[in-house]
């Protein structure tokens, strides 16, 4: 009985202490964009690049280092409540929307400005799809190397699921449907990192 315990606790103790350290945002962010680890997908498609990243909350309310921020208790409550997903769209290293003609920059501008909920959501284990709580576009007005759209959702209605499939409707950059995997343990893995501050 007593090498039983033993043993757990060393199985405990190896599995904390193989968690990943980040001493700043960037390393973090570095961690993510690996594909290897699980927290962002890519895919090719008429050539657009499209990824899917999986954003702690704490990359949300907190400076570079993880030591500062201006939100209060209750605020950073709220923030560790959601999931956040950012969806970066490129073509050949640069904003796929400075590359449109000017007839379609427009209309696509509205698209991602005000309609991307009509297009963004995530299916469940059981099929159930959920709706994201809102799409925030972030304009770069062609100094950055992608389009981004940060997407937001309920944490409580995602994740009790095994797995997490983001879906992409068709809407005008002619990449057709797409979808994108993520397992929900490696999610909450990340979330839960001891290195990250808590709410």
């Amino acid at each position: 009985m007593f090498k039983r315990f033993l043993y757990l606790s060393f199985i405990i103790v190896a599995l904390f202490g193989c968690a990943k350290k980040f001493e700043n945002k960037k390393q973090l962010l570095a961690f993510i964009a690996d594909e290897s680890n699980g927290l962002t997908s890519k895919k090719v498609l008429d050539h657009v690049d499209v990824a899917v990243s999986f954003l702690p909350w704490q990359t949300q309310a907190f400076d570079d280092s993880f030591s500062k921020t201006k939100l209060n208790k209750a605020q950073l409550k709220q923030l560790a409540q959601k999931y956040y997903f950012l969806v970066s769209l490129s073509k050949d290293h640069k904003e796929v929307l400075k590359q449109l003609p000017f007839n379609e920059y427009s209309e696509m501008v509205q698209v991602l400005s005000f309609r991307m909920q009509n297009y963004i959501g995530i299916t469940l284990d059981d099929e159930e799809k959920v709706a994201p709580l809102t799409c925030l576009f972030q304009p770069t007005y062609g100094y950055a190397n992608a389009n981004t759209i940060l997407v937001v959702f309920e944490k409580s209605k995602l994740e009790k699921a095994k797995q997490i499939q983001f879906f992409m409707i068709e809407f005008g950059f002619k990449t057709g449907n797409i979808t994108f995997d993520f397992n929900s343990k490696t999610i909450e893995k990340i979330s839960k990192n001891s290195s990250l501050p808590t709410e």
